[in-house]
């Protein structure tokens, strides 16, 4: 994942949550590194975290992120 799609991920997470921007970072990492360990992309972890909980990987970044984001809040 690259530094701009970083970057849009964690605007659209902030969006969709109101979290402030350094805790979406953190997850964001946290994400990362799940997905290293399971040797996926991030996006083939967001993917398949919204394909998980919705059926279908036909979802839009934000979506994903919003999904994300909720996924992530009781890691803290």
């Amino acid at each position: 994942m690259n530094t701009e799609e970083t970057s849009l991920l964690e605007q659209s997470c902030e969006n969709a949550t109101g979290l402030p921007r350094k805790e979406i970072k953190e997850r964001i990492n946290e994400l990362k590194t799940i997905a290293q360990d399971n040797q996926l992309t991030i996006t083939e972890a967001i993917l398949f975290l919204g394909y998980m909980r919705l059926g279908s990987i036909e979802r839009t970044l934000e979506e994903n992120a919003e999904y994300l984001a909720g996924m992530l809040a009781p890691l803290k």
